[in-house]
């Protein structure tokens, strides 16, 4: 009995034994874990990611088209304002925040003085004096000479002379009356037109 107890084949019989128990301990505690490999995942929805995908591309192509339409900024002097209103055939542009035209200021009219001197002031307000300014009396008679003299933001002066017609003798009856001298008077009570651009 004791040789038996040492024999090789028992050691092995025994050995067997306690790892056919350890493989079976091993299956209890791993089965509940083992079993959810067998059951395949949900299927994922992706109805809503391919909708929210297919609206930001529509709003990107939205934003492309919006920004196409918009006109270049604008690189040229804008053109003054014209006497009668044209279309135009340039090219469309956004005209930069201070960028300024050349603006016509609306014709005004005052009376001249006794000495033929006038001043008024303009029918709309400025932020610098006129480039340049014109003044006249419309007569189908005599002919008048008017002069600016001066101007600024808010006003004008100046002076108009009536000058005197002579003829010269010996002259051919086509040209009569087509002389005019150098003397002038002033011209006393007019209504003097004036008109300024800046």
């Amino acid at each position: 009995m004791h040789e038996l107890t040492r024999s090789p084949i028992l050691g092995i019989v025994i050995g067997l034994s306690i790892s056919l128990v350890l493989w079976a301990l091993i299956a209890l505690i791993a089965a509940p874990a083992w079993a959810g490999l067998d059951v395949p995942p949900a299927p994922v929805d992706l109805t809503a990611v391919n909708a929210a995908i297919a609206q930001a591309a529509a709003a990107q192509q939205q934003a492309q088209a919006i920004q196409a339409a918009i006109p270049p900024v604008c690189t040229t002097t804008p053109s003054p304002d014209g006497p009668t209103a044209t279309a135009g055939t340039g090219t469309p542009c956004t005209p930069r925040a201070d960028a300024t035209r050349q603006t016509p200021i609306p014709q005004t009219s005052t009376v001249t003085l006794a000495d033929g001197s006038f001043s008024g002031t303009w029918p709309m307000t400025l932020t610098v004096a006129p480039s340049r300014a014109h003044a006249w009396i419309e007569s189908a008679a005599t002919p008048y000479l008017c002069q600016v003299a001066t101007r600024t933001a808010t006003g004008y002066t100046g002076k108009c002379w009536a000058l005197v017609v002579q003829t010269l003798p010996l002259l051919p009856s086509s040209l009569l009356g087509l002389v005019v001298s150098p003397i002038a008077n002033p011209a006393a009570g007019l209504t003097v037109n004036v008109l300024a651009r800046q």
